[in-house]
């Protein structure tokens, strides 16, 4: 089951109380209406009386079996302490659905490679590109390869994120990731993502620490 949660913020704009329902958890199989929601931007959108339009920080765990998804999503302002998040990732999904689970939990688990994401960017694009059939390393990898290629180096607050795959391309944003606006956009041919695929062995060095552990995006690599 999919779980919510009450909670009173105040309007950015204007400071009215807002009483918000928000949610715990998030079961695409259950409830496949909160994936798309995900996908479209209007999970968790509210607006005020005054007017304003404001999305709630995620802060929930995602769950599509059918998918072979399980995602522990964080607020954009926690991406500074990811070795933690990552860790306690690991440690929930051995508990749910893995090693420390029932056996009917394990079933439901097995096959799934746990993640962790900050912000809705980061969950949209995990969920856009397993629709695609796209390796999230191998995607991390590609993103690396077109700050190279592109010149480009996302500032504090930025990302670059997959937005868009559609007539063998991939569209792309560099975003700020508070509040998903987009900076500039571009596409590249999925020929260069394939060619990351077939080149595996050469990004070895960038995708062993990219892949390790739950949060798997080349912004760690920053972080450090």
């Amino acid at each position: 089951m999919s779980r919510t949660f009450s909670t009173t913020v105040p309007c950015p704009e204007c400071g009215a109380e807002l009483e918000l329902e928000g949610y715990a958890s998030v079961n695409a199989d259950r409830h496949p209406e909160l994936r798309e929601a995900i996908l479209d931007g209007s999970l968790q959108q509210f607006s005020c009386a005054c007017g304003a339009g404001f999305r709630g920080a995620p802060e929930f765990s995602y769950l599509d079996a059918g998918r072979k998804q399980w995602i522990a999503v964080h607020p954009y302002s926690k991406l500074g302490t990811w070795a933690e998040h990552d860790a306690q990732a690991a440690q929930l999904f051995d508990e749910a659905l893995g090693k420390l689970a029932g056996p009917a939990a394990q079933e439901i688990g097995e096959g799934i490679s746990p993640r962790v994401v900050f912000g809705w960017g980061g969950l949209r694009e995990k969920l856009l590109a397993q629709d695609h059939g796209l390796e999230d390393a191998d995607l991390e990898c590609l993103k690396l390869q077109l700050f190279k290629t592109n010149g480009l180096m996302p500032e504090a607050g930025q990302e670059l994120r997959l937005t868009e795959v559609a007539d063998g391309a991939l569209r792309f944003a560099l975003v700020e990731a508070e509040n998903e606006r987009a900076l500039t956009g571009f596409e590249v041919p999925r020929a260069a993502y394939d060619e990351v695929v077939t080149q595996r062995d050469a990004y070895a060095q960038l995708r062993e620490p990219i892949l390790a552990g739950c949060f798997v995006d080349c912004q760690k690599l920053f972080l450090g």
